[in-house]
């Protein structure tokens, strides 16, 4: 069983996401790197990582080696994708997901740093 369906697919997920978005929004540091973006296109885009990163085949394995290409012109810091990280911590524990899989989660995360930050 994937974690997507450990801990109740779809339905689960767009809560997670949809929160973990609004709370991205809300800081001014890490809303930059979204300037001009669609909240509801984030949002949708979101749903299909996070939903990837717990074993949901919404994306394809070539999307998500892409993106260094989709992240490159953003110049993300290692500090903000940190912060980013943080925040979806946050979010799968408060949506009650048991701390290994919380760390499951965040190590893949962090598997694809080197991807998305560009500037140090």
């Amino acid at each position: 069983m994937t974690l997507f369906e450990k801990y109740g697919g779809m339905p689960t997920i767009k809560i997670i996401v949809r929160n973990f978005c609004m709370e991205i929004m809300s800081r001014p540091n890490l809303a930059r790197y979204h300037e001009g973006m669609d909240l509801e296109g984030l949002i949708t885009h979101a749903i299909g990582c996070i939903a990837y990163l717990l074993g949901n085949s919404i994306f394809s394995d070539e999307q998500i080696n892409n993106l260094r290409r989709h992240h490159h012109h953003l110049g993300i810091t290692k500090h903000s994708y940190g912060k980013v990280a943080e925040i979806l911590r946050e979010e799968l524990i408060a949506a009650k997901f048991e701390h290994a899989d919380v760390e499951i989660v965040i190590n893949i995360i962090f598997e694809h740093r080197n991807d998305i930050v560009t500037r140090r």
